[in-house]
């Protein structure tokens, strides 16, 4: 029996109904994280202390606090 790609992808989809990622490849993806960034930021810590403290990128803390203002 020959099994292509999608027949692979369409088997798993059938059979996995939830799937939760234990691991994350980056930080800044992780559950809270943009909480702790606007936390930090009212709190009076810099961006650049921000992004070596979280493990994530200056350009992470700036794109979180921009879309955190546009959103108010």
């Amino acid at each position: 029996m020959v099994r292509t790609l999608k027949a692979m992808t369409d088997f798993a989809a059938v059979t996995a109904t939830a799937v939760f990622q234990l691991t994350y490849t980056y930080e800044a993806r992780k559950p809270g994280i943009k909480e702790l960034i606007t936390e930090m930021a009212f709190n009076g810590a810099g961006v650049r202390d921000t992004a070596r403290t979280l493990k994530i990128g200056i350009n992470t803390v700036i794109r979180t606090l921009k879309n955190s203002r546009q959103s108010e």
